[in-house]
């Protein structure tokens, strides 16, 4: 059963001729029309504007959508903090110190030329042409144009033995800057190490009427004097020159100056006086890996005869750069000399694993294989391409027809073995010294 809810009677509606509503329809209609009408026949004029607008809104979301998703961004770091208290390290000669601030710079400031310049500097400084020569392609790459970008690239190429380039380098330094002194102090080193000592001495005397305060281009007239015309009283004024000169201009180039002194100490007969200038660079810069190999060779090669001692220092060379070719070859002699064959196999293994050109490395490579790991399959591997080494360049060549034949009797007829060439002391055959 249902209950039926009776309506109140409203009488009866009449509709109006005249209603605001259907009126106000038609004029939206018209104007509607109108606007439309307008934008055809202006849309030309209106499609940038309009495809402004949504560009503005496609891009308002996405920076929404990218803001909500995204971790919150961490600040940069500004330069300018270890920068000043880099320079001040850099100042007092502490190389390590100023680099261990210079190096993270570089991630802010990809494209600066001069932070990477100090890098480096610091890093040739302290004997790491490897890592010096990666640095100096960074530079390049950030600023193709810089001659001194370019000057860092012959300096660490030189340090590595890349002769050739480090003379293509330097000539291209020049080549953007006729007025650089360093890029001809650079060439004059690289000459030298060509085995053209007077092309050296005209263009370090270039160097020095350009620039005749430029430390750089009277330490390689010192190095022409002493190995290429064996001047030792010119190049000990030069050095002293450009030690003087450094200590103005660049307080931090007074330790590569002292490896100098040192070196010119013991071919003087000071073996004393340069141990104590090259452990005094040490006490400043505990990682300096040029005087730690000084000091390795002067304990092996000179009157105080300790291997147990040079292999120490030689030890720390490789910690402290792990590519440090000469370092790890040397440590292998002083651990053949003490009867540890497998760590002087492993040595010598891995100065060629560096990168080295020199045909003595693979000479004590291979004969480590063969004579204490009787591995003459991988002595032969050692031998052969360090012999094609050794007749490119003259030297060891005997050794090699001496020795080769013990795993291979048909190589050719044996000779008898030349005499192994005693390491010298001070700045050596090796370019790699003198850089």
């Amino acid at each position: 059963m249902y209950v039926r809810t009776p309506k109140r009677y409203r009488g009866i509606q009449r509709r109006n001729v005249f209603s605001c509503r259907r009126i106000l329809l038609n004029l939206l209609m018209v104007a509607v029309i109108a606007v439309g009408i307008g934008i055809y026949q202006n849309r030309q004029q209106l499609q940038p504007i309009v495809g402004d607008v949504m560009s503005r809104m496609v891009g308002d979301v996405q920076v929404m959508v990218a803001t909500v998703t995204a971790p919150t961004a961490t600040p940069t770091m500004d330069p300018r903090n270890n920068l000043a208290q880099a320079d001040t390290y850099w100042a007092n000669g502490s190389i390590t110190e100023a680099l261990r601030l210079y190096r993270p710079i570089l991630e802010s400031v990809p494209n600066e030329v001069e932070y990477f310049r100090r890098v480096g500097q610091a890093l040739l400084v302290q004997g790491d042409y490897a890592q010096a020569l990666r640095t100096a392609e960074d530079a390049i790459t950030a600023d193709p144009y810089s001659s001194d970008a370019w000057v860092l690239r012959a300096w660490a190429q030189r340090g590595l033995g890349q002769t050739s380039n480090a003379i293509v380098s330097a000539l291209h330094a020049l080549e953007l800057d006729r007025e650089n002194a360093d890029a001809l102090a650079q060439l004059a080193f690289a000459y030298l190490d060509a085995g053209q000592p007077e092309r050296a001495l005209t263009t370090a005397d270039r160097a020095i009427s350009l620039d005749p305060n430029n430390y750089n281009a009277h330490r390689a007239r010192a190095y022409i004097n002493w190995e290429g015309l064996f001047d030792f009283d010119a190049a000990q004024i030069d050095l002293e020159t450009a030690y003087s000169l450094a200590q103005q201009r660049d307080p931090a180039a007074e330790t590569l100056l002292g490896i100098d002194f040192a070196l010119l100490q013991i071919r003087v007969d000071s073996v004393q006086g340069a141990i104590a200038t090259l452990e005094g660079l040490l006490e400043v810069n505990p990682e300096n890996s040029q005087a730690l190999f000084q000091l390795g060779l002067i304990y092996w090669n000179s009157e105080l005869r300790d291997v147990v001692r040079s292999g120490q220092y030689l030890q720390r060379c490789v910690e402290v750069n792990p590519e440090a070719i000469d370092c790890y070859f040397w440590l292998g002699r002083t651990q053949n000399d003490q009867e540890q064959t497998a760590l002087a196999a492993e040595s010598f293994a891995r100065a060629i694993e560096l990168g080295s050109q020199n045909p003595q490395h693979y000479w004590w490579a291979g004969l480590m294989q063969q004579g204490a790991l009787g591995n003459c399959a991988r002595a032969l591997e050692y031998w052969r391409e360090g012999y094609e080494l050794a007749q490119q360049t003259g030297r060891w060549v005997e050794d090699y027809e001496a020795v080769i034949p013990r795993c291979q009797a048909d190589f050719g007829a044996p000779t008898a073995p030349a005499v192994q060439p005693v390491p010298t002391i001070g700045p050596t055959p090796d370019p790699a010294n003198s850089a």
